[in-house]
This record gives structure tokens, C-alpha cells and sequence, in this order.
């Protein structure tokens, strides 16, 4: 993209951030004291500023012109995060049976990570992955993973809430078939980085091992259905949110958290995150919490300790570096990839 869309996103970004501590600043303090509680005044005050935040939030960008694909994934996010909001806050307030929500926690759950986080990761990548001017055959690829992300996001919500599961396998073949169509339309971009010496590839291998852990579940699903009901089974079902969160988000969080944090901090250079020991410490960690899942006692227990060793290593190991690359401003390999 050009140079003047990059600095619109960034002070877009800062502005959107800034303005935004007030209202999470008194989001956390309603929440953290509702929701313990119970109590019925702290509930709704939280759930109202979210939602006010939220609508703020959504007006905000659409006054804000864009021509990056990008876009329309940050605005399906903000919608998707609406619908947890408003699932989340009545679960508190019974609004589930009036709703008519089959199961409540599942959806808002689905909401928030297939729907918000699914959308709003996509979209850092489109960003990233398209700092070039967008042809007209990567602009109608990026309108096709929209839509089935679109699709499998609205699927996963929507099955929760009638309580039938076939919908929400139908939404994890939609958003599977998105993920890979992303992945294929932005790998230049990766590769791009790929092939910078150091650490820089990190990230990038950081991203890519991500959604290669988010199929895994996908993976184990057919065994869960057909062994039902067994205690290995449960094991599996009840342990592979946390998997999924070691395995996907936290890898994300690594990789992206550098390149979104520097610009809203005023730096103009911002890059990937990560190190190669973060890269193994996390792919090990990941590996491990999925064995401890199927290795008896006490064998998973030391498995689980193992993993959430390595993996606070690979945050730690992630974060000291992008504090030493936020230190040493005008360093030649800083990468520059900012949209």
C-alpha cells in the first residue's frame, strides 16, 4: 500500500487505543467487581460500556475511509465481539432463555474466538500480507476468504445457540477452508520475510505454526464423536480449549504483538516478533500439553508442567527481544513492514 495508508492505520490505531483506556479502564473495574459478586448493577454497567466501546468503536472506523481488504475483517470482528458481549452479559442477567440460547457459555465463547479473533487476526495478516498495491485476482481471493470466514464464524455461533451441532461442524469446514485460502493469498508476504537472516523469520514461522495448531483439533474432532462418552474423550474435549489457546493465540500474540504495539507507541519501524527460542520453546510446550492430554497419571501432570515452563519461556524469550528491537531505533534489520 502506499505510505499514506500506513500512517492513516497507525494514527487510526493510536487514536482508536487512546481514546479507548477510559472505557476499559472502567470495563475491567465493573467486570472484576460484578462478576464474582453477581451483582446485578456492576453486571450492567460493564456489559453497557462494553457495548457502548464497541459502537464507539465500529463508528469510529467506518467514518475512517479505507481501501485496505483489511477493513471489512476488522468490522465483522467488532460485530462478532457485539454478539459475545451481549450473550456474555446475559448470561449473568438471564437473557439465555428469552434468547433462546441452547448453551450460553459455548456461544460466547465461539463468538469471541471464532468470530472476533478469527476476523481481527485475519485481518493484521491481509494488512501485512498486502503492503503492495492489491490486484484485481488477490482482491476477489481476500473477498473469498472474507466470506468464508464470514460464513464459519457465523455458523459456529449459531450452532451453540439452536444446540445443533451440525451447523457448527458446517462452520469449522467454512472457517478451515478461509484459513487455508489466507494463508495461500498472503504467503508472498511471509515468504518475503522468510528469507531475512536472523531472527526476523520468526515471526513469520511463529504465524504459519499457529494455524497449524488450530487444525489440530480439527484433526482429533471425528475421534471425540465417535468415542463419546469415554473418559479419554472427556479428557480430550474439556483440555483442548487450553490447547488451542498455547497452541494459537499465544503464538499470534508473539509474532503480532511487536508490529501492532510500536506504531501506537509513536515508533515508525515495527516488525514481527519472536525468537528461534520462542519458536521451539512454544512448538514444544504445544506438543507437550497435547501428550499430557492422553498420558496417564502422573505422567500428564509433570507433561503439563513441562509445557507451561516452556511456554512462559517462549513469552519471556519474545518479549525480551522486541524490548531490546524498541530500544535500538534506526538498527538496519528492523523490519519495516508496517501497513
Amino acid at each position: 500500500m502506499a505510505r499514506l495508508s500506513a500512517v492513516t492505520f497507525v494514527a487510526g490505531t493510536s487514536l482508536l487505543a487512546k481514546l479507548g483506556l477510559p472505557f476499559g479502564g472502567h470495563l475491567v473495574a465493573a467486570l472484576a467487581n460484578g462478576v464474582p459478586a453477581v451483582s446485578r448493577p456492576f453486571i450492567v454497567t460493564g456489559g453497557t460500556l462494553a457495548l457502548a466501546t464497541l459502537l464507539w468503536l465500529g463508528i469510529a472506523l467506518a467514518r475512517r475511509p479505507d481501501t485496505n481488504p483489511a477493513y471489512a475483517f476488522e468490522l465483522a470482528a467488532i460485530a462478532f465481539l457485539a454478539i459475545g458481549a451481549i450473550v456474555g452479559t446475559g448470561v449473568w442477567l438471564g437473557w439465555s432463555g428469552p434468547l433462546g440460547i441452547a448453551s450460553a457459555r459455548e456461544t460466547h465463547i465461539h463468538a469471541n474466538v471464532w468470530g472476533f479473533a478469527t476476523m481481527i487476526f485475519a485481518s493484521w495478516l491481509v494488512r501485512y500480507g498486502t503492503i503492495a498495491a492489491v490486484s484485481d485476482a488477490v482482491a476477489r481471493s481476500l473477498r473469498t476468504v472474507f466470506s468464508r470466514l464470514a460464513v464459519g464464524g457465523s455458523l459456529l455461533v449459531a450452532g451453540p445457540w439452536i444446540g445443533a451441532n451440525p451447523v457448527m461442524a458446517a462452520g469449522l469446514v467454512a472457517d478451515a477452508a478461509g484459513t487455508l485460502r489466507l494463508h495461500a493469498t498472503t504467503r508472498p508476504a511471509l515468504r518475503e520475510v522468510a528469507a531475512v537472516g536472523g531472527d526476523v523469520p520468526c515471526g513469520a514461522r511463529h504465524i504459519r505454526g499457529a494455524y497449524a495448531w488450530l487444525g489440530a483439533p480439527l484433526v482429533g474432532a471425528p475421534f471425540v464423536v465417535l468415542s463419546a462418552g469415554s473418559s479419554l474423550a472427556r479428557a480430550v474435549e474439556s483440555e483442548a480449549p487450553q490447547a488451542v489457546i498455547f497452541g494459537w493465540l499465544l503464538p499470534l500474540a508473539i509474532a503480532w504483538g511487536p508490529w501492532i504495539a510500536n506504531p501506537i507507541v509513536g515508533r515508525a519501524n515495527a516488525r514481527l516478533g519472536g525468537t528461534r527460542l520462542s519458536l521451539w520453546a512454544a512448538h514444544v510446550g504445544v506438543l507437550a500439553w497435547w501428550d499430557a492430554i492422553f498420558a496417564p497419571a502422573p505422567v500428564d501432570g509433570a507433561l503439563r508442567g513441562l509445557a507451561l515452563a516452556l511456554l512462559a519461556i517462549a513469552a519471556g524469550a519474545a518479549t525480551l527481544r522486541a524490548w531490546r528491537n524498541a530500544a535500538a531505533t534506526g538498527r538496519s534489520d528492523v523490519d519495516t513492514h508496517v501497513v
